[in-house]
């Protein structure tokens, strides 16, 4: 399973927070943290294994960074 500090924030850092952060586009559901992203693992679930997200326009999110969220969301989004 992967890790939230080891595998995930580094994930959603790179492909989320530009937009659900402070002052994003979508800054009502923040990515920043791990209780913003406990809070809305739900919707990221579905946005992501629906390939919504991130959008065209927003940093990639790679294979393995999709599979990463993927397996980390399944698992019920611990913080491990």
């Amino acid at each position: 399973m992967p890790s939230y500090a080891m595998d995930v924030a580094p994930v959603i850092q790179a492909s989320c927070t530009p937009c659900h952060a402070p002052g994003g586009k979508e800054s009502n559901r923040l990515l920043t943290t791990y209780d913003g992203a406990h809070a809305n693992r739900s919707p990221m679930l579905n946005q992501i294994h629906a390939c919504r997200m991130p959008p065209s326009d927003g940093p990639p999110l790679t294979a393995e960074g999709r599979a990463t969220l993927l397996a980390w969301l399944v698992c019920g989004a611990p913080k491990n």
